[in-house]
C-alpha cells in the first residue's frame, strides 16, 4: 500500500479507486477478470489509503473463504455480487457444543445450517449458493428483474417473476404526466441547480415532445429495458428535419422503425440531444419515485467530440490560388454585407491562411489591441490573447507588414 498500487485514480476524475488482484485459481469465478476495483468515494488520498487498505483486507479473508470451499459452484459476474458475499462471507462458528456454518449467497440472502454434521451442512451450502447464481444466469440479459433479485436481501426463497413484477413504484405515473411535470420544473427550477433561459426549455421541450408521443400514456415504470434498447437501436436512422418535410412524429418514428427505409438521417449530435433529454426525464422519474429502479444509466449517449459524420478536406494549392488571386485580391469582395466592412473581408482570410489561429481568437481581435513599440519595432499588445498575438506577430511577418 505504501507504494500506491493498490490505489489508483482516473485522469478525468478525482476520485480514488481501491485495486485488488484476484489470484489466479481463482479468476473463473470471476468470469476471468484479473481484477476488482471499488470506488472510495473520496478524494482525500490519506483516507483513500484507509479505506483502500479495507477492501484489500476485506477481499482478501473472501479470497481465503472461496478456496477453502472446495467444489462450491460460485460465479462473480459483477462487483456488487462479491461485495454481498463479503458483507458477511461464509463463516463456520465453533462452540463447546455447538457447530454451525453461516452464509450469504451471491444474492445476498443469509443462509445458517446448524445439522451437527459439518458434510451436511456443506452440502446445504453449495446447493443454496448454486440456486443464486442459476437465478443470475437466468436473468442475466434482464438487468432490471436481476438488480431487483440482488435488492431482495431478506427474502427467505427466491421470488418468483410474478412477485417481481408486481413490485410497484411509489407514486406510479402515465409517461406523458412525468414529461409535463418534468417541463415544469425545467421552466420554474432549471437543471442541476441552474436556471434555463426560455430559449433552452424551448429546446428542450421539442425533444420531450417527440418521447411524449412515442411512450404517450404508457406507465413510465414499465417500461422496460428491451424497449430502451430497441429505441437506442432505430433512433440511429431517424430522418432529419421531419417536421419541415411535412411528416408527423409518428410518421417519423416509424420511417426510423424500418431499416429498409431512404432517408436521410439525423447527426449524432441530434441523436445525443434525443438521448439527453430521455436521460434527464428518467433521472427526475427516479427523484421523484416514479420509477422502481434508475434506467436512465442505460442510456447511451454518443460521444460527438469523436464523430465522424462530418470531415473536412483541407484547401488544395487551386483551392488558394481562387481565394487569393495574387494582385487581384481584394479589388472585389462581393454584395456588400451589414456589418461586415471590406476591411475584415481583406484581414480575416490573410490572418486564417499565415497565423492557423481560431476563427474566434482571429474575430475577437480589434486594431487598438496592436501596436508597434516605437524602440524595437515589435508588434505587442495590452488586450489580444497570448496566443492569438503570437500568430498574429507570424502573419503579419509572413506578409512583411
Amino acid at each position: 500500500m505504501a507504494t500506491g498500487q493498490f490505489l489508483i485514480r482516473n485522469r478525468h476524475q478525482n476520485t480514488w479507486v481501491g485495486r485488488v488482484i484476484i489470484p489466479l485459481s481463482l479468476t473463473s469465478i470471476f468470469n476471468g477478470r484479473r481484477e476488482l476495483r471499488k470506488s472510495l468515494h473520496t478524494t482525500d488520498k490519506s483516507l483513500a489509503k484507509k479505506r483502500s487498505l479495507s477492501f484489500w483486507v476485506e477481499c482478501q479473508s473472501g479470497f481465503d473463504t472461496l478456496k477453502n470451499m472446495s467444489n462450491t459452484d460460485f460465479s462473480f459476474k459483477t462487483i456488487h455480487c462479491f461485495t454481498k458475499f463479503l458483507s458477511d462471507g461464509t463463516h463456520q462458528s465453533f462452540g463447546n457444543n455447538m457447530r454451525y456454518i453461516e452464509t450469504h449467497d451471491a444474492l445476498g440472502r443469509k443462509h445458517v445450517f446448524d445439522l451437527d454434521n459439518p458434510e451436511d451442512e456443506k452440502k446445504f451450502a453449495q446447493e443454496m449458493h448454486q440456486n443464486a447464481n442459476k437465478l443470475l444466469t437466468k436473468f442475466a440479459d434482464q438487468p432490471d428483474i436481476l438488480e431487483r433479485l440482488l435488492s431482495l436481501n431478506d427474502q427467505a426463497y427466491p421470488p418468483t417473476v410474478k412477485q417481481l413484477q408486481e413490485i410497484q413504484p411509489e407514486t406510479p405515473t402515465p409517461f406523458n404526466e412525468a414529461i409535463d411535470l418534468y417541463i415544469n420544473k425545467l421552466v420554474t427550477q432549471g437543471r442541476r441547480g441552474k436556471k434555463l433561459s426560455a430559449r433552452t426549455v424551448s429546446g428542450y421541450q421539442s425533444r420531450l415532445e417527440f418521447w411524449k408521443v412515442l411512450f404517450d400514456k404508457q406507465m413510465i415504470h414499465d417500461i422496460t429495458l428491451k424497449e430502451l434498447s430497441d429505441v437506442q437501436n432505430w433512433l440511429t436512422r431517424m430522418p432529419t428535419n421531419y417536421t419541415k418535410k411535412g411528416f408527423t412524429t409518428a410518421q417519423a418514428i416509424k420511417m426510423a422503425k424500418n431499416p429498409d427505409s431512404q432517408h436521410q438521417i439525423i447527426s449524432d449530435k441530434t441523436r445525443a440531444e434525443y438521448l439527453g433529454q430521455l436521460k434527464g426525464i428518467f433521472e427526475y422519474a427516479d427523484t421523484c419515485g416514479f420509477l422502481t429502479n434508475d434506467i436512465s444509466r442505460h442510456i447511451e449517449i454518443p460521444n460527438t467530440k469523436q464523430s465522424k459524420s462530418i470531415n473536412r478536406l483541407p484547401f488544395s494549392n487551386d483551392d488558394l490560388k481562387l481565394i487569393f488571386p495574387d494582385k487581384e485580391y481584394g479589388i472585389d469582395f462581393g454584395f456588400q454585407h451589414t456589418g461586415v466592412n471590406s476591411d475584415v473581408k481583406f484581414w480575416f482570410p490573410l490572418l486564417a491562411a499565415f497565423s492557423g489561429a481560431r476563427l474566434e481568437e482571429i474575430a475577437q481581435l480589434k486594431t487598438d489591441d496592436i501596436i508597434t513599440c516605437p524602440d524595437t519595432g515589435i508588434v505587442s499588445s495590452y488586450n489580444a490573447h497570448p496566443n492569438t498575438l503570437y500568430l498574429v506577430r507570424l502573419s503579419l511577418i509572413a506578409l512583411g507588414v
